[in-house]
């Protein structure tokens, strides 16, 4: 029996996106209280981005059901 997989998620449980995506939210999440100091507009950007990728993950995460 084989299961259809979207192409979305053929993506996301790549392991050099999810490696990629990881690399990138670990970054953010270092640069967030520099930029909230620099510009609190854009810190509330990068955390709403950080929401969204979360959000995507877990809607694509793998064997979900």
């Amino acid at each position: 029996m084989t299961i259809e997989q979207k192409p979305v998620q053929q993506l996301c449980e790549s392991p050099l996106v999810i490696l990629g995506v990881s690399g990138l939210l670990a970054v953010l999440i270092g640069v967030l209280p520099l930029a909230w100091a620099y510009s609190p507009a854009l810190a509330a950007a990068l955390a709403a981005l950080l929401v969204i990728a979360f959000a995507i993950t877990v809607k694509y995460a793998p064997n979900r059901k």
